[in-house]
C-alpha cells in the first residue's frame, strides 16, 4: 500500500512525487508509509487487488504550534484507515487511495479533528483505441498562508476533480487526431479560490516504430470563479509540441524514457470590477523529463520546468497515471511543489531536479536535489528556493531501519526573507507477523528564518500499531 500514504516524501516510488516543504509535517504519517509499503506494490496484470490497512498511534510534539517562544508541547491519539485498489482490464484501468484518520489532542491545544485523503484515477474505454472516457479525483489538505508553518490552524481540506472524454480518429497506420474535453472544479474549505473549468483540446500525434510519438496540440479553457472572489472569471490558451519515448515498463519510472514539451501559454484573469481591465500573462511551456536505469537498482532521473500554473493543475497533475487533465500536466520526473496553496492566483513557476536512486536490494536510497522560483502573478509571496530529499534503508529480514532528511532554503524575494529547514529522523518497523507492524519513529524539525518571530525547533516522537493486507479479487469473483 506504499501508494495509499502518497503524501508522505519516502521511498524512492514516493519520493518521486514528494514536496518541497512537507517538512517532518508528514511524521504521524511515516509510520503509516512503513506499514504499508508491503502492499499493494504496483500490480499490472491483476483483474483487481485490494488492499487495506487500520491501526493507532502515539505521537509528542514538542512544538505544536512551531513557534519561536513558548512552544507547547502536545501528545496526540489516532486511530487510522485506509483503502487502495488497483484495476487493470480492456475496459477499466483504475487505481484509488483513501485514507481516513481521527486525530485527539490530549492537552486541547487544538480541537479534535478529522483528516482524510482520496486519490483516484480510472480510464474506461469505451470503444478500443478510438473512444475513451477519463476520471480524476484528489482530496487532501492544502495551506492557507505560504509563510506559516504547517500547523493544524494553517491547513484545510480541497478537492480537484477532472474528467471528459478523448476520442481519436486515425488517419493512417502512424497518424491520428485527438479530440478531448474536460470538465473539472476546485474546492476548498473556506475559501473564495473555488472554481469550475471546462477544456477543449486537439493534438495531431505521430507514432513511430520505435516506441517515440511526436504530436501538436492546442488547448483552451474557461475558468469560472465562485462570486465573492477577486477574478470572476479566467482564460487560458497552451500550444505546444511534444515528444515523448519510452523504452519499457509502465511510464518513465520503469525503464529509460524521455519527455519534452515546449510552446507557449497565453492567460488571461478578469477581474470581478468591470471597469478593470483583465491581466494578460504570456510564458513558455517547457517540460522536460529524462530517466535512465543506470543497472537493475539503479535510476537516474532528472526534469525541468518552466510554465505558468496554479493550485489546482498542481494538484491534478499530481495523481499518478492522470491523463489529460485540465491544465498542461508538469512533465517532471519528480514532483517538488508546495503541497498546496488556497489561493485563486497563477503564477510562473520554473523547476529544476536530478534524482538518483536504488532500490530492490538489501539497502534503498533516494537523493533528490533541486531548485525551484515561483513568481505570484498578485500575491506578494514570490520566492527562490533550493533543497534536498534523502532517503536511506536497509532491510533485514521482518526488521526496517529508516533514515530520512530534507533541507531546503527559501529567499522571499518582495519580504526580503528567508526561512532555512532542517528536518530529519529515523524509523525502525518490526514485523510482528505477516498482517502486524510496530513502529517507531523520531526525528526533528528546525527553521531558522530572517523574519522576526518565525524560528522555531519542534522535536518529535511517535509510536505505531498497525494491520495491513492485500487480495486479489479474483479469488473472490
Amino acid at each position: 500500500m506504499t501508494g495509499l500514504w502518497r503524501r508522505v516524501r519516502l521511498p524512492e516510488r514516493s519520493a518521486r512525487r514528494g514536496r518541497s516543504r512537507t517538512g517532518f509535517g508528514g511524521l504521524k504519517r511515516w509510520c503509516l508509509v512503513v506499514l504499508c509499503s508491503g502492499c499493494l506494490s504496483p500490480v499490472t496484470t491483476l483483474a483487481g487487488q485490494l488492499g487495506y490497512a487500520a491501526g493507532t498511534y502515539l505521537s509528542y510534539e514538542s512544538n505544536i504550534d512551531r513557534i519561536e517562544t513558548n512552544p507547547r508541547p502536545e501528545l496526540i491519539a489516532s486511530v487510522f484507515g485506509g483503502l487502495s485498489y488497483q484495476e487493470n482490464t480492456a475496459e477499466v484501468t483504475a487505481r484509488a487511495t483513501a485514507y481516513l484518520e481521527h486525530r485527539h489532542f490530549t492537552k486541547h491545544t487544538f480541537s479534535d479533528d478529522n483528516r482524510g485523503y482520496l486519490q483516484a484515477t480510472g480510464t474506461w474505454t469505451i470503444m478500443p483505441r478510438r473512444l475513451l472516457w477519463i476520471v480524476d479525483d484528489t482530496f487532501q489538505d492544502v495551506g492557507i498562508n505560504l509563510l506559516t508553518p504547517a500547523t493544524p490552524a494553517n491547513r484545510t481540506n480541497s478537492n480537484s476533480f477532472n474528467t471528459g472524454p478523448d476520442l481519436t480518429y486515425p488517419l493512417s497506420s502512424s497518424n491520428a487526431a485527438v479530440v478531448g474535453a474536460r470538465y473539472g472544479r476546485l474546492d476548498i474549505q473556506n475559501s473564495l479560490a473555488d472554481n469550475q473549468r471546462y477544456l477543449g483540446y486537439v493534438r495531431g500525434v505521430h507514432t513511430m516504430p520505435s516506441l517515440s510519438k511526436i504530436s501538436l496540440n492546442l488547448e483552451e479553457s474557461r475558468i469560472y470563479f465562485e462570486p465573492g472572489n477577486t477574478f470572476s472569471r479566467a482564460s487560458r490558451q497552451d500550444v505546444f509540441a511534444r515528444f515523448e519515448t519510452l523504452s519499457s515498463g509502465e511510464g518513465l519510472y520503469a525503464g529509460d524514457g524521455a519527455k519534452l514539451d515546449l510552446g507557449k501559454s497565453h492567460v488571461v484573469q478578469y477581474t470581478a470590477d468591470p471597469n478593470t481591465p483583465p491581466n494578460d500573462l504570456d510564458g513558455h511551456l517547457v517540460r522536460l523529463a529524462l530517466s535512465k536505469a543506470i543497472s537493475s537498482q539503479f535510476t537516474l532521473r532528472m526534469s525541468y520546468s518552466d510554465q505558468i500554473s496554479d493550485t489546482y493543475s498542481d494538484l491534478i497533475a499530481g495523481i499518478a497515471g492522470s491523463s489529460g487533465s485540465l491544465a498542461p500536466t508538469d512533465g517532471s520526473v519528480f514532483l517538488v511543489t508546495t503541497s498546496g496553496l488556497a489561493t485563486a492566483d497563477v503564477y510562473h513557476s520554473k523547476r529544476v531536479d536530478v534524482g538518483f536512486a536504488s532500490h530492490g536490494g538489501s539497502i534503498e536510497y533516494t537523493l533528490l536535489p533541486y531548485a525551484r522560483s515561483v513568481d505570484f502573478q498578485t500575491l506578494d509571496q514570490d520566492y527562490n528556493e533550493i533543497g534536498t530529499l534523502f532517503f536511506w534503508r536497509w532491510i533485514s529480514g521482518p526488521r526496517r531501519f529508516d533514515v530520512f532528511a530534507n533541507f531546503s532554503k527559501r529567499k522571499y524575494d518582495i519580504l526580503e526573507r528567508t526561512d532555512a529547514d532542517r528536518n530529519y529522523g529515523a524509523s525502525v518497523e518490526f514485523k510482528l507477523n505477516r498482517t502486524l507492524t510496530l513502529s517507531f519513529v523520531a526525528g526533528q524539525q528546525q527553521r531558522d528564518s530572517t523574519a522576526a518571530g518565525n524560528s522555531y525547533v519542534d522535536r518529535r516522537a511517535l509510536v505505531l500499531l498497525g494491520y495491513s493486507a492485500n487480495y486479489d479479487l479474483r479469488l473472490l469473483r
